[in-house]
């Protein structure tokens, strides 16, 4: 599985800190214990393999799943980041999950926000939060998540699938009178709170 783009940014950006860092892309998500786990959502193009389709979409919701540790404490140190990247099936076909092609800036992003936790994490550095950016993202946010389509959601990892329960579960109650319910009752979350807290939150196909 060639994910080129993704090694080299990560070469890039991770080459500012003293210690070597390497990548390695995973085919599943980790397992073991000890590692330390950043989620980000993005942006990237999907292209149906099937011989007679020709289908080709855009999601908001591309995820990337990344897991980091520092080991070896007494035998010399090993540092090093996993990273897992969930696919989409097609909409017409409903076969494998195909690959990603993630688009550059989502790149830079994800791995821009993951330095920040490594540098914070192991070398106590503080981080502005604005230092991953705003940039915006052009894309179509019409159409909903279809959890049947996300290869997160198969493996029951993806925040837009658990998101739709709660909204399908939330329609039940649509009756219930609110009206005393304030919005002090509530917390905007940001990006910066929780690692698992998606960018975006609607697919395109």
């Amino acid at each position: 599985m060639a994910h080129q783009e993704w090694s080299t940014k990560f070469n890039e950006l991770f080459s500012e800190l003293d210690d070597p860092w390497n990548l390695e892309i995973v085919s599943n998500v980790v397992q073991e214990s000890g590692w330390l786990q950043m989620q980000y959502t993005g942006k990237a193009t999907f292209e149906c393999s099937t011989a007679t389709c020709n289908n080709r979409w855009t999601s908001v919701n591309a995820g990337a799943r990344f897991y980091y540790r520092q080991s070896g404490f007494n035998t010399g140190q090993h540092r090093k980041v996993k990273l897992f990247l969930g696919g989409q099936k097609c909409l017409k076909c409903n076969g494998v999950f195909e690959n990603a092609m993630w688009h550059n800036l989502c790149i830079e992003r994800a791995i821009t926000k993951l330095l920040n936790k490594v540098k914070q994490k192991f070398y106590a550095l503080n981080v502005p939060t604005s230092t991953t950016g705003n940039a915006y993202v052009q894309a179509d946010m019409s159409a909903p998540h279809q959890t049947s389509l996300c290869e997160f959601c198969a493996l029951g990892i993806c925040q837009h699938g658990e998101q739709n329960d709660i909204d399908s579960f939330a329609s039940q109650f649509e009756h219930l009178d609110l009206d005393d319910v304030s919005d002090d009752d509530y917390d905007d979350v940001s990006d910066d709170d929780y690692d698992d807290v998606p960018d975006d939150d609607y697919d395109v196909y």
